[in-house]
């Protein structure tokens, strides 16, 4: 009886720490995700800043900037 409680208290010990990686790895996701969101529109910035900007390019730059927007709003 004393083995099936102890085998019950390392199940809720080991769910806790498995519910508390798959938080770490959400945010760790989320961070990876955000920072190439930010680099590639950055890049996009300093593009537009030298004047080499084309169509295609301005339509990007508003999409990283809104899907930035929405990524920052939703994981807050």
């Amino acid at each position: 009886m004393a083995d099936f409680k102890y085998l019950e208290k390392q199940e809720k010990i080991i769910e806790k720490k498995k519910a508390e990686l798959e938080d770490k790895t959400r945010d760790l996701l989320h961070e990876s995700k955000m920072k190439k969101l930010k680099d590639k529109y950055n890049a996009l910035v300093k593009k537009n800043k030298s004047e080499d900007l084309n169509l295609k390019d301005e339509i990007l730059m508003g999409i990283y900037k809104d899907a930035i927007e929405i990524e920052e709003k939703e994981n807050k």
